[in-house]
């Protein structure tokens, strides 16, 4: 199953308690794709947050920990979709 998270900088849907949730839960997640506008982590192998970035030059690079803040999801399907394709691809 595939969690979907948003990272903005002053969404008002993102709660002191989602952060801390997130936090608690996952503590750090490993950055799995960067681009332009989204980042997406793995947080424990099988569950995936996909973030929007809080600034065009907010630069991370694959491998990295990301702390972030969770709010509701913003990720078209169609990058959803892509997601879940290629995590659940056996490795060859």
């Amino acid at each position: 199953m595939m969690s979907r998270y948003t990272l903005t900088p002053n969404d008002p849907a993102t709660t002191r308690e989602q952060m801390e949730h997130a936090v608690a839960t996952h503590g750090h997640m490993r950055v799995i794709e960067a681009s332009e506008a989204n980042i997406v982590v793995d947080a424990d192998g099988d569950t995936v947050h996909a973030f929007e970035k809080r600034f065009p030059d907010w630069s991370v690079k694959r491998g990295v920990e990301v702390y972030a803040e969770i709010s509701p999801p913003r990720m078209p399907p169609s990058v959803l979709k892509r997601l879940r394709d290629r995590l659940s691809r056996k490795p060859e």
